[in-house]
């Protein structure tokens, strides 16, 4: 599709043609959806994501400049939205849950690293504990943390490392000593 068209149609739905925002939430659905499928993981539907999308575009139309760059804002919002979305997930969605479900029972055990590892867990804040599963528990890889924080490789990198040192902190406080 000529990114002309697209800019006409814009223009047309910035002065109250309905139409237009239909032809302009079609081509959305064209080039965005099949991105959004591949990118987002399987507990985001990513035709919500489309649908905010459309919202928050079509409010932001006036805002936009150029008409000729309106895949390029429609794209760089449903980036956005996606990975709040999933910042969304999982704060609502504790990932926590199944490593509450992994723990031994203190009572069939009395292994010391095992108690070890159940106290810094509940010493651990929710937030800790939901990034230390990602990492070390689902072993999830580097840019697999970046798109499930919906944040840039370099952030990425600083949150891993507070992680670690804050672990190491409640390690030394809890007086047990990395090897």
């Amino acid at each position: 599709m000529a990114t002309e068209e697209v800019a006409q149609w814009v223009r047309a739905a910035r002065s109250g043609d309905t139409e237009a925002v239909g032809r302009l939430y079609l081509v959305l659905r064209r080039d965005l959806l099949p991105r959004l499928k591949k990118q987002l993981p399987p507990q985001l539907d990513p035709e919500d994501i489309l649908t905010d999308t459309l919202v928050v575009v079509w409010l932001g139309l006036k805002r936009l400049r150029d008409p000729e760059r309106f895949l390029a804002y429609a794209w760089h919002t449903a980036r956005h939205l996606a990975g709040k979305a999933w910042r969304d997930h999982l704060r609502f969605v504790p990932i926590v849950s199944s490593l509450d479900l992994a723990r031994p029972d203190p009572a069939a055990s009395n292994s010391e690293t095992e108690e070890r590892l159940i106290a810094l867990l509940d010493a651990m804040s929710v937030s800790d504990r939901e990034l230390f599963q990602l990492l070390y528990v689902s072993g999830a890889t580097s840019h697999e943390v970046e798109s499930a924080l919906g944040v840039s490789h370099s952030n990425a990198l600083v949150i891993k490392h507070r992680l670690r040192l804050r672990i190491q902190h409640l390690l030394t406080h809890l007086r047990w000593e990395l090897p």
